[in-house]
């Protein structure tokens, strides 16, 4: 193996990660806390894109709303974790979506 094996091997690496950055990119993720108070949209990094609040939510207090939010994000992030595992199964993606 030599010099430019290894360059080659990190090309390579290179353009695999540009592949899974844009479809990182690209994906959406849409999910909602119990009874629709909050729907939210998050990005393949986990970046709030978009969130909207019903009438409903806007009658909850500051504590139940701040609730609302924080479930919505937590099975939004569930979401995208199981959807990464999903399509980057194989991939050396993988490890780093697994915190390895």
């Amino acid at each position: 193996m030599g010099p430019f094996d290894n360059v080659k091997e990190m090309m390579k690496m290179r353009g695999e990660m540009s592949s899974y950055k844009k479809q990182l990119e690209e994906v959406r993720i849409k999910t909602a806390s119990k009874r629709d108070y909050v729907k939210i949209t998050l990005d393949g990094e986990k970046t709030l894109k978009h969130i909207e609040f019903s009438d409903e939510a806007m009658k909850l207090s500051k504590e139940d709303l701040s609730k609302h939010v924080k479930e919505a994000m937590k099975t939004g992030t569930k979401e995208l974790d199981a959807w990464q595992k999903k399509n980057f199964k194989n991939s050396p993606m993988a490890q780093m979506f697994q915190g390895k």
